[in-house]
């Protein structure tokens, strides 16, 4: 599955955490972004919000 295959690329991935916080900011809805799909990073803006 390739979203298995995105998750496992981005596990070693150096600049995980600066594209997690990009996707974040940017408010990405699609795709795998520092390790984390679309509804996790939905829960993670929720989280930050409260």
């Amino acid at each position: 599955d390739e979203e298995a295959e995105a998750l496992s690329i981005c596990a070693t991935c150096p600049v995980r955490a600066q594209c997690l916080d990009y996707a974040i900011r940017n408010r990405e809805t699609y795709g795998i972004w520092g390790g984390t799909t679309p509804d996790q990073r939905r829960r993670i803006r929720r989280e930050h919000a409260a």
